[in-house]
């Protein structure tokens, strides 16, 4: 017996339902497996470029790190060579004795020799002196000479020399120093 036209399709709602199925079944499955994988492959490809940028990031930061370790110790190699270090504070009576020295030996008359501010620093510190008196231009020329040979931690911040030609050669002159003194402990 043939089976009729009609009898072929009698059965295609359970075709369908298990058509049906057959795609809710797949896309439950790429829903929930496949789907969240690939978002999870894709997220993972970000995240290695973002950690090859980083690495290499790290890389320069280790390099210039580096480079920044051998100039802090080339110049902690030339500190320490260095003939100048720096004295302490405490004892400002013998540097200002020294000064007061300086400038007799250059024919100076001292008239005020007294410290003034103390400024602090990271590295060092500051004494500044404040020196007074009458002389010539050319003595008072050899002492700033003489002290910066003498005295490598002495700068000349500012002077002032003023002469009256009714007294002849001598000039009043005003020297403001600073004194770079090392840093007290603790500080």
């Amino acid at each position: 017996m043939k089976p009729s036209k009609s009898n072929k399709w009698r059965w295609w709602w359970i075709d369908l339902a298990g058509l049906t199925v057959c795609v809710a079944a797949t896309l439950v499955v790429y829903c929930v497996s496949l789907r969240p994988l690939i978002d999870e492959r894709k997220e993972l490809r970000l995240q290695e470029g973002s950690l090859a940028k980083r690495r290499q990031e790290a890389s320069n930061l280790s390099a210039s790190l580096n480079s920044v370790k051998q100039e802090l110790d080339e110049i902690r190699r030339e500190l320490e060579a260095s003939p100048l270090k720096l004295q302490s504070s405490s004892v400002l009576n013998e540097r200002l004795k020294h000064v007061n020295d300086l400038a007799s030996e250059t024919d100076l008359q001292i008239n005020e020799v007294h410290p003034g501010r103390r400024y602090t620093g990271d590295h060092f510190h500051t004494v500044s002196i404040f020196v007074a008196g009458k002389g010539t231009y050319r003595t008072c020329a050899q002492f700033l000479h003489r002290l910066h040979e003498s005295f490598k931690d002495t700068a000349v911040v500012s002077f002032d020399l003023q002469g009256n030609s009714a007294r002849g050669n001598a000039a009043q002159f005003q020297f403001d120093l600073a004194w770079y003194v090392a840093p007290l402990d603790g500080t």
